[in-house]
């Protein structure tokens, strides 16, 4: 997303652009350590919502949402220590599923291929086409392309 100008950002979902900076909100302990923050954004679709990591658009990260109101167009920010003077223009929120996740759901197919075969009905369909090249399908099994190949679908 680095690549898109702040305009391009606007149809962005996983995006907000033209943030306004609106205050620091109160600390609710103590202990409380990182600020957070409140901006504003002009209309736009946005999908980011509570607990969504925020990362600038140098790809660093900036926080952590912790409200998030599309009716007032606002968002409040738990910012890094480092960036508590930060406001930036323009941020998106970006999911990272770590690699022990990925192998995780890669062996629950597998072990699912072993135990049923590959061409049982049953779980995984669609990553199984996906192994055996075979086009992708509607659940009641009806192919995708008009002319599938001989035994595929």
């Amino acid at each position: 997303m680095k690549d898109f100008s702040e305009e391009e950002l606007y149809d962005q979902k996983s995006a907000i652009a033209g943030l306004s900076f609106v205050g620091r909100m109160p600390k609710m302990s103590p202990k409380e350590r990182a600020p957070i923050d409140q901006y504003q954004y002009p209309p736009q679709e946005c999908s980011i919502k509570r607990r969504d990591k925020i990362f600038t658009f140098d790809e660093q990260k900036f926080g952590e949402v912790v409200g998030a109101d599309p009716i007032a167009r606002t968002v409040d920010i738990r910012k890094l220590m480092k960036l508590e003077a930060v406001h930036p223009r323009s941020v998106f929120a970006h999911s990272h599923y770590g690699t022990k996740e990925q192998a995780n759901s890669i062996l629950r197919v597998a072990d699912w291929i072993v135990a049923n075969g590959i061409g049982a009905s049953g779980n995984y369909r669609a990553a199984r086409d996906l192994l055996s090249r075979n086009p992708p399908r509607l659940s009641g099994g009806q192919c995708l392309i008009a002319a599938p190949r001989p035994g595929h679908c």
